[in-house]
């Protein structure tokens, strides 16, 4: 399976992404918040947005941090870089993983939301993007962790995520300060299975990048048929770090 093909087809496709994704624009939220809290200077020149499916969140740091330049990137930018005019922000479609050498600048704040889980290679990614960052520039992301979805583990095949720790870790080995870190649970609550299935789809989280072959057709048939209320729950982690100029 090609796992970035893969990632590519499924947030292609998603549909009303900007209705349905309650979590990340909660998360997206707090992500800027915790971040101008630990800005030193809030006239940032230049921005690195990595991961969007929603023209409103370039939008939103443009105006909350006044960048005169935002360089957008995603492996798809399908919908949404036709949805503005604004000269601030430019459109590249890119694979984060393997293409940000075709961006020669540096930049004084790099910002992903829910996005960095789908890399293949984190620490090598924090390796480029430590490299991407000008002295004492901000990189804050949030990711999902570990024990996220976990109530659908014997239904759906669900992504193995990384711990906290483990997160913390990969950033220190990469000359990344951590500001602010965190984590927490954010439970959503639907009708039925198929509210459920709906939301995955709409968002591309049904997006499988693992070895299980398994199917669950049959509980998930089961499922369907059945009218009790499902729960989903999203772990959550939030990072803040900037570039340790000692770091060699």
């Amino acid at each position: 399976m090609n796992k970035y093909k893969n990632i590519k087809d499924n947030f292609s496709n998603t549909n009303s992404y900007t209705k349905n994704a309650i979590v990340q624009t909660n998360v997206r939220e707090k992500l800027i918040t915790k971040c101008l809290n630990n800005l030193k200077k809030r006239n940032i020149e230049s921005v690195l947005n990595i991961g969007v499916r929603d023209i409103s969140e370039p939008i939103e740091l443009q105006s909350r941090f006044l960048a005169k330049k935002i360089d957008v990137i995603d492996l798809t930018l399908e919908n949404i870089s036709e949805q503005t005019k604004n000269k601030n922000i430019t459109f590249h479609e890119l694979n984060f993983d393997k293409d940000l050498n075709k961006l020669t600048q540096k930049y004084d704040l790099i910002f992903s939301n829910m996005s960095l889980q789908w890399s293949k290679d984190l620490n090598k990614l924090l390796e480029t993007l430590n490299q991407k960052l000008n002295e004492q520039s901000m990189f804050a992301f949030s990711t999902l962790l570990e024990k996220n979805f976990h109530e659908l583990s014997g239904i759906f095949r669900i992504n193995k995520m990384l711990t906290k720790e483990s997160i913390l870790n990969l950033m220190k080995n990469n000359g990344l300060i951590c500001l602010h870190e965190e984590s927490y649970f954010y439970k959503l609550d639907f009708n039925c299975f198929s509210d459920l299935r709906n939301h995955f789809k709409s968002t591309g989280i049904t997006t499988y990048t693992g070895k299980n072959s398994s199917s669950k057709a049959f509980s998930v048939r089961n499922l369907i048929k059945n009218k009790s209320i499902y729960n989903l729950t999203y772990h959550v982690g939030i990072f803040i770090c900037y570039k340790n100029k000692e770091f060699k």
